[in-house]
């Protein structure tokens, strides 16, 4: 429990600091994109600490390329 509270500070603070460029020079699409980016990233990092098994996106890239391996 205290590891997300951990990892929503982290975010928190790293969201707080970057997001304050973005908004002074008003770019609109870079703040949606980060916070799009952070979100998953934070989401990706809290199952991390949960201990939930997160895919691999290697063993995606195994299963469409093994068969043309076999073919060699």
């Amino acid at each position: 429990m205290f590891s997300v509270i951990g990892v929503l500070m982290v975010s928190g603070i790293l969201f707080a600091w970057e997001i304050k460029p973005l908004l002074k020079k008003s770019r609109r699409k870079e703040l949606w994109l980060f916070s799009f980016m952070m979100a998953i990233a934070t989401g990706l990092m809290i199952a991390e600490v949960m201990g939930m098994n997160i895919l691999n996106p290697n063993e995606g890239l195994k299963v469409i390329f093994s068969p043309i391996g076999k073919l060699a």
